[in-house]
């Protein structure tokens, strides 16, 4: 249906959560989100606008969703059990999206950011976020956002 340039990926640790949020992005994005969810309202949210609906496999309802749309595809929430994350991942996949590998999104994020003193750096915070298993770890990385390791990095010679 759509080109290999479209990327899903899970954002979310694996395992169980309230819910998951799974990203969708490239070109094929917005035809394979229209073949696989049914939105509760009329019309198009537009971008960075949630929207309420229910994802679809065919006549099969594999979950109630939310979508925000963005400016390269969408993140879409679903509930976070394993098995509807897996289900919506192998629709998608069949639909023409490419299922990122785990610590694909390394390069998944921009060489350089407004607020990382060194993008290498950020681009590894993002990439470990969802690996984190405490709120210890979780205030380390993100301190990484624009200082600590950022800012060692960038008065290094």
């Amino acid at each position: 249906m759509s080109d290999a340039r479209t990327i899903v990926t899970v954002q979310t640790p694996p395992g169980r959560g309230g819910i998951a949020v799974i990203e969708l992005s490239g070109d094929g994005a917005d035809e394979i989100l229209r073949a696989a969810f049914a939105p509760r309202a009329a019309g198009d949210a537009g971008a960075s606008r949630l929207q309420l609906g229910r994802i679809v496999d065919g006549a099969e309802m594999l979950d109630e969703a939310i979508v925000c749309r963005t400016a390269g595809g969408a993140e879409i929430s679903v509930h976070g059990g394993p098995v509807v994350v897996r289900r919506v991942l192998e629709l998608l996949t069949r639909l023409g999206a490419t299922a990122a590998a785990p610590g694909a999104a390394d390069g998944a994020f921009p060489a350089a950011h407004r607020l990382w003193n060194n993008p290498a750096v950020g681009r590894e915070m993002l990439a470990a976020l969802p690996l984190a298993r405490s709120a210890v770890v979780v205030a380390a990385l993100s301190r990484q956002w624009s200082a600590g390791l950022s800012e060692l990095a960038a008065r290094s010679p």
